[in-house]
């Protein structure tokens, strides 16, 4: 189903990617922009479009998602606009909320000074305080719409929970957009500050114009010769996204095509592409009414797929008889456990390996898809591994999550407090780390820890020193004059015991060396400077490279030599932002330094290596327009999926409005959309063992079926 606006051309074709390929067949690789949801999408076209060409050989035609073209345009009116990363954001959004602190602004998020933390707020606070921002901005909410909405509230309940709570997370918007002032944004900061862009350059606003042609100069000049939007395997837009729509239908010269899900009479299946329908047809798109039936290879998806269409979610699927045989190519299981559910999807994966031979060639016609990654994606790792099964796991790991993060604030903390016993234990123990005196020779990391233990050192590592002085001097006197030992053996043991204190002693002077440089104010460069070189003298890249066989196969050392890669990336652009709130210059102790990497590290994420010819194993989301010849779908499990409805607890009621139905009809269609994107054969499975309940009930969803 394709939406086009009213003085738009009709499109004769089954798809709009049919329309691409007849293009790109012909020569056309220029007249036309292509819109998916996800950069996932954007590989997988490009993948596709390049094995369809008769050498291999493809100049790649326009394909971005919307918010990658509006920071595009966005760049081309301010060139100085730089898009900051979704660590900087969390770090901007400290910054804002201690800035409230200080001024005693904040009366539902106090600052309580008798409990330091590195964050301004509890963590799980701080992160839900942080997606209501983002979940604000992403729905197209400013600082002055939420005060307007705050106002109509507050006239009815003036001291409510809820109205101290958002009049809050109000001044905490409103301090954020202010830190990134007028030469930063975000992702969907970029939307507004295109639209406003405009306003400033002296034409009126989206929604009042017939045509832009501050618009128009800049999109002509990214793309001089495109005639036609192709918007393709969207299951929602925000706010922010329909007004870029409407705004491209607007230009002269250029048509916007938007295809949706083709629809049914099922409501309850298609509640959510109906209001998008309603959306666009308020913005002037109608219905593309000349679209016809091109045939095509029929697949044993077809049917099913219709049928669906037609009565999933209704009951309505009419006497058995009537009723569509799927048991050669649906398969439906549950594991006792989820390890024995990801178990018999291995099994199941080495019997069509067995069987078809294009499987055999290629691993990525065969896809898994969960709809909570977290739940399974160890136990993909772990299975797959063992299976020898070569797998693409896309779950983007958290870099606060990392053994290389983790040990180095641990070890660096020590330069705050001194050497204490548990951290230095839990930071030897670290595998990622092997320890260098600042004079090259090596730490001997079991060693310090048998003298720690065996002397039961107590204190600081001042402390310590003084204590295995003490007991060195005592065995020194023991070994001169004999006093105390009573035989050969016994010299022998206070001989290697001097040999271990000696070398505890020295290996604890060189990691008070290696600390030294951290314990006085630095400027940001010399913070930099200093933590590259203990990069280098803990040699955390050469252990990660010199990583058993085991660890190979487990796939640690690729995990952790990325999160290693990102946590150094991260260092980068802390430097930079340092540089923009005008910290580059000013002395900073390191407490400064580590909370800022801590609270940066919340949203830093790093994805797996990418190998092509790879089962696919990635949320159902990610799915979205992708097509496989088989298609698992794990963990349909009743309170996993569909998920409970939880609301923001810090947004306003009145902005989410029907929310719990819209869930549902989202979940719905991307149920629907994951169980219908397969070719050859689907299978569904969950676990009879969820969050402690022996008998787990299979997904609503799947009962549906």
């Amino acid at each position: 189903m394709i939406y086009r606006k009213a003085d738009s051309t009709n499109l004769d074709t089954g798809g709009i990617l049919e329309v691409i390929e007849q293009r790109i067949a012909s020569g056309d690789r220029d007249s036309f922009l292509l819109l998916v949801p996800t950069r996932a999408r954007v590989k997988d076209i490009e993948q596709k479009l390049l094995n369809a060409s008769p050498n291999g050989a493809l100049v790649t035609p326009p394909i971005y998602t919307l918010a990658d073209l509006a920071f595009g345009l966005l760049r081309r009116v301010r060139p100085d606009i730089r898009l900051i990363t979704d660590a900087e954001s969390s770090v901007f959004l400290e910054l804002a909320i201690q800035a409230l602190h200080k001024q005693n602004a904040l009366k539902y998020f106090e600052h309580h000074p008798g409990n330091p933390r590195a964050l301004p707020l509890p963590r799980g606070t701080f992160e839900t305080v942080l997606n209501t921002i983002r979940a604000l901005k992403r729905s197209g909410q400013t600082p002055e719409t939420l005060k307007h909405e705050l106002g109509q509230v507050a006239k009815a309940h003036p001291a409510s929970t809820e109205v101290l709570r958002s009049h809050d997370i109000h001044l905490i918007f409103s301090a954020y957009e202010q830190q990134l002032g007028d030469l930063l944004t975000d992702t969907y900061g970029a939307f507004q500050l295109l639209r406003r862009s405009y306003a400033n350059s002296g034409v009126k606003s989206i929604a009042g114009r017939t045509n832009d042609s501050s618009l128009d100069s800049v999109f002509r000049s990214a793309f001089p010769e495109v005639r036609e939007v192709f918007v393709e395997g969207f299951l929602r837009f925000e706010n922010p996204e329909y007004d870029l729509l409407h705004e491209l239908s607007l230009l002269d010269g250029i048509d916007v095509y938007v295809e949706l899900l083709t629809q049914t009479t099922n409501h309850k299946l298609f509640g959510a592409v109906e209001r998008i329908a309603e959306r666009l047809e308020a913005q002037g798109f109608v219905r593309n009414d000349s679209r016809s039936d091109v045939p095509r290879e029929a697949s044993p998806s077809d049917s099913f797929r219709v049928r669906l269409a037609d009565s999933l979610f209704t009951r309505s699927f009419g006497p058995k008889q009537d009723r569509l045989d799927c048991t050669s190519s649906v398969h439906v299981w549950k594991g006792r456990t989820r390890m024995e559910e990801v178990e018999n999807i291995a099994r199941a994966i080495k019997v069509i390996y067995e069987r078809d031979p294009l499987v055999r060639a290629d691993l990525s016609r065969i896809c898994i898809a969960t709809f909570i990654e977290s739940d399974y994606t160890p136990l993909f790792r772990e299975v797959f591994a063992r299976f020898e099964i070569p797998v693409n796991v896309m779950d983007r790991f958290k870099l606060d999550n990392a053994q290389v993060l983790s040990g180095l604030l641990l070890f660096l903390e020590m330069a705050n407090h001194g050497i204490r016993k548990r951290d230095l234990v839990r930071t030897l123990s670290n595998p990622n780390f092997t320890f260098e005196s600042v004079a090259g020779t090596k730490i001997d990391a079991a060693n310090m820890m048998r003298v720690v233990v065996k002397y039961r050192l107590s204190g600081n590592d001042s402390d310590w020193i003084e204590a295995l002085h003490d007991r060195f001097e005592v065995n020194a006197h023991s070994i001169l004059t004999g006093e105390g030992i009573e035989d050969e053996r016994g010299l022998q043991d206070l001989e290697r015991e001097q040999v271990e204190i000696k070398k505890g002693l020295e290996d604890l002077q060189s990691m008070r060396k290696l600390l030294e440089p951290f314990k006085y104010p630095m400027y940001p460069r010399e913070f930099k400077e200093h933590l590259h070189t203990l990069l280098l003298q803990t040699k955390i890249l050469e252990r990660l490279l010199a990583s058993s066989e085991v660890t190979l196969e487990a796939g640690y050392l690729e995990i952790e030599t990325r999160g290693y890669r990102t946590f150094v990336k991260l260092v980068e652009d802390l430097d930079s932002l340092f540089r923009l709130i005008g910290a580059e210059e000013e002395k900073l102790g390191l407490s400064f330094y580590l909370d800022r990497l801590r609270t940066a590290s919340l949203l830093s994420r790093f994805n797996p290596r990418f190998e092509p010819g790879r089962v696919h194993v990635t949320s159902l989301e990610q799915t979205q327009g992708l097509s496989f010849d088989y298609m698992f779908v794990a963990g349909l499990a009743d309170s996993k999926f569909p998920s409970s409805y939880e609301p923001q607890i810090f947004l306003l009621d009145a902005l989410q409005k029907d929310g719990e139905q819209k869930q549902l009809e989202e979940e719905r269609l991307l149920f629907f959309s994951a169980i219908t994107n397969w070719t050859k054969e689907l299978y569904l499975s969950y676990s009879s063992e969820e969050e402690q309940k022996l008998n787990a009930s299979p997904s609503p969803f799947l009962r549906a079926l």
